[in-house]
């Protein structure tokens, strides 16, 4: 549609005036800026998409906070939320699970999968149980400060639960 009235525009008044020759470049960057704001939402989900943004109806914080209320859960590290498209999320998630725990890691996984497909909506899952962040190969966790007070809380745990001597 601006092609046609630029190339009217330039038809009709070119002959008096040269100027009107710019009558369609003008035309086109008016027509680039509309399409660029009808567009904008777009563009900012799908490079959001592509960048594997959080979605930003998940607040990940109050995911580990919930994930660390699972009894027998101690640490939740390496925590990725990130959309695949629209409407369906994934998230992955190392655990630290309490050593003395002896029962079955399914009942903990089932637990933990509640959470996160029930309260957060999200789709696809994968958690991967420890003992311990120092055997995970990952290189970066994110939570070197967690895990030194971690440590800390689990050695003077184990500290109260020795036998006085």
């Amino acid at each position: 549609m601006a092609v046609v009235i630029s190339g009217v525009l330039i038809w009709q008044f070119a002959d008096n005036n040269e100027n009107w020759y710019l009558a369609d470049p003008i035309v086109s960057v008016l027509l680039s800026l509309i399409i660029l704001r009808a567009t904008w939402g777009l563009l900012r989900k799908v490079v959001h998409v592509l960048l594997e943004g959080v979605p930003a109806h998940i607040d990940v914080h109050e995911l580990c906070r919930k994930l660390e209320m699972v009894p027998h859960v101690t640490l939740i590290h390496d925590i990725h939320v990130w959309t695949i498209s629209e409407g369906s999320e994934m998230m992955s998630a190392h655990i630290i699970v309490d050593k003395e725990y002896t029962g079955s890691y399914d009942t903990i996984l089932e637990n933990m999968r509640k959470i996160v497909t029930g309260d957060f909506g999200i789709g696809h899952v994968t958690i991967q149980l420890e003992h311990s962040a120092r055997l995970c190969k990952e290189e970066r966790h994110h939570v070197d400060h967690l895990l030194s007070e971690w440590e800390s809380v689990t050695s003077k745990r184990k500290k109260k639960q020795a036998p006085a001597q």
